[in-house]
C-alpha cells in the first residue's frame, strides 16, 4: 500500500518527463521528483534503478543518464542513526575506543561508511566504519515480497515469461539481503 500510494502520483504524472521538448522545465522537476522518490522507498526500489541505468539494451540512454545518480548518490542517514546502531551492536563503551567522522564519506542504498580512528595498543588509526540504515533489512524483505508477487503475475504472461521474471526477483532479493552481513567481504 506504501509503495503504490508514493509511486501511483509519480507514475500518472511520468508524461511530463516525456514532453521534455515543450516544457523542458517540466522534465527536470518530474525527474528530480523521480529520484528523490526512489531514494525514500528504500534499498529494492534503488538497486532496481542502479540495474536500470546500466541496461541501455533495455532502457532509452536519457532513462540510463537520470538513473545513473544513484550508481553514486544515495541519501545517507543522520549521525545519531550511526551512533544507535553501534550502540546496538557493542553497547555505549565503543566510544572510548572508536572515533568517527559525523559525515559519512559515501552512502550507498544498504549503508554508509564513516572515517573512523580506532584505539589499538594506545594508538589511534585510520578505519573505514560501515554501518547499515536503520530498519533497511525490514524494508528488503518486504519489498521483496511485493517484488515476488508482481514478478508472479508476469511470469504468466507469455511474452515475458522467458525472462524469468520470478527466478530473477528471487535472486535478486536474496542478492541484497547478502548485503545486510557487513562481516562478509566482497569479491573482487
Amino acid at each position: 500500500a506504501y509503495l503504490w500510494l508514493v509511486f501511483s502520483p509519480l507514475l500518472l504524472s511520468s508524461p511530463l518527463a516525456f514532453w521534455q521538448k515543450r516544457f523542458p522545465q517540466l522534465e527536470e522537476v518530474w525527474w528530480s521528483w523521480c529520484i528523490a522518490t526512489l531514494e525514500r522507498t528504500g534499498a529494492l526500489a534503488i538497486k532496481l534503478a542502479q540495474w536500470a541505468s546500466s541496461r541501455p539494451d533495455l532502457f532509452s540512454s536519457r532513462v540510463c543518464g537520470r538513473l545513473q545518480h544513484l550508481q553514486d548518490h544515495t541519501q545517507p542517514h543522520s549521525l545519531e542513526a550511526t551512533e544507535a546502531a553501534l550502540d546496538a551492536a557493542f553497547g555505549p563503551g565503543w566510544r572510548s575506543v572508536l572515533r568517527i567522522a559525523p559525515h559519512p564519506v559515501g552512502s550507498g542504498c544498504i549503508a554508509q561508511v564513516h572515517r573512523g580512528e580506532l584505539l589499538r595498543d594506545g594508538e589511534w588509526g585510520p578505519v573505514a566504519v560501515k554501518v547499515l540504515h536503520p530498519q533497511v533489512g525490514r524494508y528488503i524483505r518486504a519489498d521483496g515480497a511485493l517484488l515476488r508477487l508482481v514478478c508472479g503475475g508476469l511470469q504468466r504472461l507469455p511474452r515475458v515469461r522467458w525472462l524469468n521474471p520470478g527466478g530473477m526477483s528471487e535472486e535478486f532479493t536474496e542478492m541484497l539481503l547478502r548485503q545486510l552481513d557487513l562481516r562478509r567481504k566482497k569479491k573482487a
